[in-house]
């Protein structure tokens, strides 16, 4: 049986990285239109395949590889765990700060973006008169 609800389409990236850290080497996949993930490693008979199926939110994979998966998925866990540990002695203060540097820097994006369009129409407009 295939597990088709554990693993999200959007950790394939992480989890090609994972696999390669843990001594995995991914390969080419096969002609099988549904296939988007296939590694090999060292004392393990069969090779990982994973696939995207019917769910445009999960991928699937064999029963048999679900210790791999499940490690990768605590991996994750764990590393989200430890970045918002790391938010967690951040004043309101600081937070408040960095968000308003953020909301300034988008105005002035903003702002440079219609400025340049502006003079683009006015060149425009002038080459047609």
């Amino acid at each position: 049986m295939a597990k088709r609800n554990v693993l999200h389409i959007s950790k394939l990236e992480n989890l090609k990285k994972w696999l390669v850290q843990d001594g995995w080497n991914i390969l080419p996949i096969s002609n099988n239109p549904y296939e988007v993930l296939r590694a090999t490693k060292t004392g393990k008979q069969n090779p990982l395949i994973i696939y995207s199926g019917k769910s445009e939110e999960h991928l699937s994979f064999a029963d048999r590889d679900m210790q791999v998966i499940g490690a990768f998925l605590r991996d994750e866990n764990k590393s989200q765990k430890n970045m918002m540990h790391k938010f967690d002695g951040l004043t309101e203060e600081v937070v408040l700060s960095f968000l308003r540097s953020v909301q300034e820097q988008n105005i002035m994006r903003t702002h440079h973006y219609f400025s340049k369009n502006q003079k683009s129409d006015s060149l425009r407009n002038s080459v047609k008169e």
